[in-house]
């Protein structure tokens, strides 16, 4: 059984029957478990089953004690770094004529929006793709009462 259709039957399967009798066949590479998993689950269900696949990117790291969690990003004026994965990109042209972006970005502890700004945007746009993991050093601020983040800079391109 393909993944993919695996997915589709978890998200059908009731809560009782015969979900217990149900065998996965999971790939065993990681690489293949963090691409094929995290992109079927997150489309299906709309939420990861297994794990984000940001913890297991973040366990790779040698220095991640230094990076904030999305979820620890609760008030305006902070200045950090966090392990992100790209979850969604969309580019607009701002009243320049130029190009910026707006990205929404999640960790294992949950999702916040990202903007990049037009001059930051033409030389770094080669560097952001949807699912690619990268530590980025962000400065939160509020909108509409909630928090969101500009991007300083990008200090790593994990994937």
């Amino acid at each position: 059984m393909a993944y993919r259709d695996l997915i589709l039957n978890l998200a059908q399967v009731s809560a009782v029957e015969g979900f217990a009798d149900l065998e996965l066949d999971l790939p065993t590479n990681l690489k293949d478990r963090l691409e094929i998993n995290a992109d079927y689950e997150k489309e299906y269900l709309g939420f990861y089953l297994t794990s984000h696949p940001v913890a297991a990117v973040r366990k790779m790291l040698v220095k991640s004690e230094n990076l904030f969690y999305v979820a620890n990003l609760t008030k305006k004026d902070i200045v950090c770094d966090i392990l992100v994965r790209i979850d969604n990109l969309i580019t607009k042209v701002d009243k320049n004529g130029k190009k910026m972006c707006f990205l929404d970005v999640s960790d294992e502890t949950g999702t916040i929006g990202v903007t990049i700004f037009a001059s930051q945007y033409e030389t770094m746009q080669n560097q952001i793709g949807l699912s690619k993991y990268l530590v980025i050093k962000v400065k939160t601020q509020s909108y509409n009462d909630k928090i969101t983040c500009v991007l300083e800079t990008i200090k790593k391109v994990i994937k």
